[in-house]
């Protein structure tokens, strides 16, 4: 029987009875497959294309633009890929690699193999859907309908400048302001969001003109159980 492992680290509590998705390690050990060469140039579930070439996968609980390092258990040999689609749906297996991802684990010719999945960086485990949305989320993000950056009340923005952090990236648009009202009641500010032309939605904090202040602002959210990535703005 596959087994899951996962913990959940440094959650935050943003009152006595609620708390959000945060930093969270998973590790999960199952079966991998991968991608018959049918696929090449379809969609895959956040839009993207499929690259048969590409070190991506499929996986039914990690948000997308997560990176897991999968490892065969029957060699040793690992790759990390990022998750930009969702499956597998077959009993047993728990992701499903690209063609390049399957010849680097050296497993075509068995089809499926014993695999560790390992979350490395990204938004990691979809958060429960209790905790989202409220419908006051649900009508703000009905008026994204454009790619751009928005405030959390759904103004569209202008292009920030200088240096922001990314604390997390949602594939569905309430979930992102359901956790950018999250932060701005912890008084990180200013919280906005950006929806790319994929309809992910990522979450910022904070606007500095110089990296230095990026990097000493992230160690506090680091401190605080919030994982980000420094980015120079405009993407």
């Amino acid at each position: 029987m596959n087994s899951v492992i996962i913990s959940f680290v440094g959650l935050l509590l943003f009152n006595t009875t609620a708390n959000i998705f945060a930093q969270q390690a998973f590790i999960q050990k199952g079966n991998a497959s991968f991608y018959a060469d049918r696929f090449q140039g379809q969609r895959t579930a956040n839009g993207e294309k499929y690259d048969k070439n590409a070190l991506t996968a499929a996986h039914r609980k990690l948000a997308f633009g997560s990176v897991v390092k999968v490892t065969n258990i029957s060699n040793g040999k690992s790759i990390e890929v990022r998750i930009n689609d969702r499956g597998p749906y077959h009993s047993g297996r728990v992701i499903d690699l690209s063609r390049k991802g399957a010849e680097l684990l050296d497993f075509i010719a068995k089809g499926t193999t014993e695999v560790t999945v390992e979350l490395l960086t990204g938004p990691g485990i979809l958060p429960p859907k209790e905790d989202f949305p409220l419908p006051e989320q649900i009508n703000v993000a009905e008026g994204m309908q454009k790619p751009g950056y928005y405030s959390l009340k759904g103004k569209e923005l202008s292009e920030p400048k200088g240096f922001s952090i990314q604390v997390a990236a949602f594939n569905l648009k309430p979930n992102a302001v359901a956790y950018g009202e999250k932060l701005e009641k912890l008084n990180y500010s200013p919280v906005y969001l950006k929806l790319n032309s994929a309809f992910i939605t990522k979450v910022f904090v904070g606007e500095f003109k110089h990296r230095h202040g990026a990097e000493k602002f992230l160690h506090k959210l680091e401190a605080e159980g919030i994982e980000g990535i420094i980015r120079e703005m405009p993407e």
